[in-house]
């Protein structure tokens, strides 16, 4: 099978290149974006905006710079335009966050589960658009560039007069090592290794209840059972 396609619009965004004419110099010497992005979502609501983690934001910016604000005149609207998230690791930093809240014994946010899905990051930037239209998340390992292509271009095939194919990622986070639920204990008193008194409520008595810490191996006060 052989499928052609236009390119009609494009936008990009990197730590450090974000406008056109910045990505036009990078294309004529390419160097590695590097650092934080900084990445203000101005279209984006407050309480929506703070959902979104470093990556998320990267990929709403490029997203909103292509689509803008998207009009749904009806239900046959709902089958124009879909768009393909692709990204190979997608929001690894909240899963490895989750772990090791749950090494640690912390409770686990119901919300940064729900943020750390593969179409989290898509879901979000439809609510900010308030978009209804269909819209996939895909990952295949180095691949996931050219089979979100191979997707858009399916789409297509289908009966889509055209698709949007946002591409994301970033590199992979360095696993929770040792000391890990220490860090945590600094952060929120919940945790620590380093055998120190756990702080609980003052009507119940402070004790120390050590347990083998997974991520770190030493004894980590937790809960009383």
């Amino acid at each position: 099978m052989s499928l052609s396609f236009v390119i009609d619009a494009w936008a990009a965004c990197a730590p450090g290149v974000d406008t056109p004419q910045r990505w036009s110099q990078w294309a004529a010497a390419p160097w590695l974006p590097e650092g934080k992005p900084q990445v203000a979502l101005a279209a984006v609501p407050p309480l929506l905006r703070r959902r979104f983690a470093p990556l998320g934001r990267l990929a709403a910016q490029a997203a909103l710079d292509l689509g803008g604000e998207a009009t749904l005149a009806g239900a046959a609207d709902l089958d124009d335009n879909p768009t393909v998230y692709a990204s190979r690791y997608g929001e690894t930093g909240r899963c490895l966050e989750l772990l090791a809240d749950q090494a640690c014994g912390n409770a686990l946010s119901p919300t940064a589960f729900g943020l750390s899905v593969h179409n989290a990051i898509g879901a979000m930037i439809a609510l900010t658009r308030g978009d209804r239209r269909n819209s996939s998340a895909i990952a295949a390992g180095r691949a996931t560039a050219a089979a979100g292509v191979v997707e858009a271009l399916a789409l297509l095939d289908d009966g889509a007069r055209s698709a949007s194919l946002v591409v994301y990622d970033a590199p992979l986070p360095t696993s929770p090592g040792p000391g890990a639920c220490a860090a945590r204990a600094r952060e929120n008193a919940r945790c620590t290794c380093a055998g120190r008194q756990r702080a609980t409520p003052s009507r119940t008595r402070r004790r120390n209840f050590p347990r083998a810490c997974r991520p770190c191996g030493s004894a980590c006060p937790t809960r009383p059972r």
